[in-house]
């Protein structure tokens, strides 16, 4: 039963889980793009 459950609570977190953390990624590799080229002057 426990097997079960944790199989359906993983499968339903898991999409969100990876959502968020492509988001963040993406969001981190904005930020370092534009502080990188500010940083060297392009913008």
């Amino acid at each position: 039963m426990w097997t079960i459950s944790n199989s359906y609570f993983v499968n339903l977190i898991l999409p969100y889980h990876t959502l968020i953390w492509v988001l963040n990624m993406k969001c981190i590799d904005q930020v370092f793009l534009r502080h990188g080229l500010s940083k060297m002057g392009i913008i």
